[in-house]
């Protein structure tokens, strides 16, 4: 049973974050992914509808948050089920892969989103208009790109294992792009072309 897969009585102190993955498999139908997607969502939701995670409530928090990487017709699989939305998807943005459709549907259904790889993997580093832009702003085009993706109302997640790197990329708080300059970088767009890596958002 898909409640076994959390231990009976799960007290926890403090807020908690589950990111949940969908994947498709090669050797999978369509239709027995749909079916799989909906019981590895229900794996993790069943057991707070149950009761079975005793987690601490307060005015206004929510302590269970629970993230998912989907698109539109994956979110509406779990509406259909009658289970509850997901909080936070995580999906690649950037410039060149802006994914407006999915990003809209989720504006409008109050889910954060969490732009992963809003660095492009440094493929577009070079390009002539972020480096304009980063020139005039005396910044960095990573840097850029953070701040980028803040002023569209996301929650970027820049990854780097070096030190002045990842204090670089938290730097981006003494400056802000014009409306002329998010324009610029907002019409780089390319769709799923421009993205980085593999995205579940197309996915069956």
């Amino acid at each position: 049973h898909v409640s076994k897969s959390v231990p009976g009585s799960v007290v926890l102190s403090e807020p908690f974050y589950v990111l949940l993955r969908l994947t498709i498999k090669a050797d999978h139908t369509i239709e027995v992914e749909r079916i799989l997607r909906r019981v590895r969502f229900l794996a993790v939701v069943e057991p707070k509808l149950k009761s079975q995670l005793a987690v601490p409530h307060g005015p206004g928090t929510e302590p269970f948050t629970l993230s998912i990487r989907s698109g539109i017709h994956h979110l509406e699989e779990i509406k259909e089920a009658g289970l509850e939305q997901p909080a936070v998807n995580q999906i690649e943005i950037h410039p060149w892969c802006q994914q407006r459709g999915i990003v809209d549907y989720c504006k409008k259904n109050g889910i954060l989103l969490e732009a992963y790889s809003p660095l492009t993997r440094g493929r577009y580093l070079d390009n002539e208009v972020l480096v304009k832009i980063a020139e005039d702003h005396k910044k960095e085009q990573a840097q850029v790109l953070v701040r980028w993706a803040l002023q569209m109302g996301y929650v970027p997640l820049p990854k780097s294992s070096q030190p002045t790197r990842i204090i670089s990329n938290a730097d981006v708080f003494d400056f802000e792009l014009s409306k002329d300059e998010m324009d610029a970088l907002y019409a780089l767009d390319l769709g799923s072309d421009g993205a980085t890596t593999w995205h579940p958002v197309t996915a069956p």
